[in-house]
């Protein structure tokens, strides 16, 4: 299941943990359950790095660095991390844990949690599953009814978010819980479509929970309550604004001319809202009503990247009042996945179908080169420096880029077949030098050795 890995057992039960906080850029030793037989284990150690931020973005989201990975697509929704190795010897297995159903919900993980979703055996109710990071051991589970009949599954498309001492959860059916990151007692519930009068996508909700400030920003989609700020502590709603239904991308939150917006996709549109009041400005309407909207836009201090299946991707710049210009600078047709969202560096945006390309942020969006390889003919999570790409496949490869405009000759630095347990759709979450990846029907730990 896990070509090379000596790994059989899997535990059942977190042991008493401290908190495994972060210590600046020092390494420390950590305790990991190596299995010898099935049901034993032992004790081994590995060391972690702990890995300093190397640029930030915008002061509102929760730490910006880029060193853990507490929601969707990494603290800043942008697939960016504080660092990547230059080069792999190795990716070595720490854990295998089981879940309770394949899924394509996305892996959020700190120091402290692991949290993921799934669906019962029954395929009745949700189940949220949260680890400790080091023993891949069970801390706790939520399970509550959610009967529905979706495509792709129906357990919940949405990360976890956390923030400690909270974990936040959104399932593909509307049912919004926060609960203690500790214990997993649920501190209030919501629900996006009997509470907050939503109507739910097609397909489930897909959008993941954002925090701003006091406020987790969620998207019902409904006439009066399109996009909703409820407070974080008790549930309760703050501001509301109409959109149409949602889209299946997540919010995000990006600063122009000093006032921070939150931009995400409806049904039809991009558009924008006042973080601090829920008050709109401007919509731009790329691929027009055609496009699904899942691949998140790629948003930066001159402009938006959209990506979709029926336009490709379309560059947007800044207006000088803060509204983004609804007419392209530029397109690029042969980007056009209908799930992957790509990823970008200050130069150049980072994408997958049929081929993996690089394509120049300007006004022309050139192919500046492309890899031709069967790993890039499928769906592809994307992890990102100025100099590096980790790319894990839906089918469990893992690969090392080198994108450095100057590299000449093959770019494909490693690549490891990690997993041959199906095929996954869910992104994957890294902190540090550990990348924790859901599989068909394992959540895995892999610490990646330089």
């Amino acid at each position: 299941m896990f070509p090379g890995s000596k790994f059989h057992g899997l535990s059942q039960q977190a042991p008493s943990r401290p908190r495994h906080n972060r210590i600046g850029s020092q390494f420390r030793s950590a305790s990991v359950l190596l299995f010898d037989s099935p049901g034993k284990y032992s004790i081994g150690f590995i060391r972690i790095a702990q890995l300093t931020g190397l640029f930030h973005t915008h002061p509102a989201t929760l730490a910006g660095d880029g060193s853990t990975w507490p929601g969707h697509r990494g603290e800043n929704g942008d697939g960016r991390v504080a660092k990547l190795p230059h080069k792999l010897s190795s990716v070595e297995l720490l854990w295998p844990f089981p879940l309770p159903s394949s899924g394509v919900g996305g892996v959020s993980a700190t120091d402290n949690f692991v949290s993921v979703s799934g669906h019962d055996s029954l395929d009745k109710d949700d189940v949220f599953v949260c680890l400790d990071p080091i023993a891949g051991a069970e801390l706790w589970r939520l399970q509550h009814p959610a009967p529905q009949s979706l495509d792709y599954g129906n357990s919940a498309r949405a990360t976890p978010l956390i923030h400690d001492p909270w974990i936040y959860l959104v399932g593909a059916g509307g049912h919004l819980h926060c609960v203690d990151a500790d214990s997993g007692e649920v501190k209030w519930k919501r629900h996006l479509v009997d509470d907050l009068k939503g109507e739910r996508p097609q397909w489930g909700y897909g959008g993941s929970p954002l925090l701003f400030d006091k406020h987790l920003i969620v998207q019902p989609g409904g006439r009066d309550h399109g996009i909703v700020a409820i407070d974080a502590s008790n549930g309760e709603v703050a501001w509301k604004a109409t959109t149409d239904q949602t889209g299946y991308a997540s919010p995000q939150l990006v600063e122009v001319n000093n006032i921070v917006q939150i931009v995400g996709f409806d049904r039809k549109s991009l558009r924008e809202w006042e973080a601090s009041t829920g008050e709109s400005s401007w919509t731009v309407t790329p691929g027009g009503s055609a496009e699904f909207h899942v691949p998140m836009p790629l948003i930066d201090k001159n402009g938006t990247t959209t990506i979709g299946e029926v336009r490709g991707a379309r560059r947007y710049g800044w207006n000088a009042d803060g509204k983004l210009s609804a007419t392209p600078k530029a397109e690029q047709f042969e980007l056009s996945p209908d799930m992957h969202s790509p990823v970008a560096t200050a130069k150049q945006v980072f994408g997958v179908h049929k081929a993996l390309m690089a394509i120049a942020i300007d006004d022309e969006m050139q192919i500046k080169w492309r890899i031709d390889d069967e790993a890039f003919l499928e769906h592809c999570s994307l992890m990102i420096t100025e100099d590096r790409l980790l790319v894990v496949t839906e089918r469990g490869e893992l690969l090392l880029i080198d994108i450095m405009e100057s590299t000449s000759g093959d770019r494909i630095l490693y690549r490891k077949q990690l997993s041959n347990d199906g095929r996954s759709l869910a992104h994957p979450a890294l902190v540090g030098d550990i990348l924790y990846i859901r599989s068909n029907g394992f959540l895995t730990a892999w610490a990646m050795v330089p």
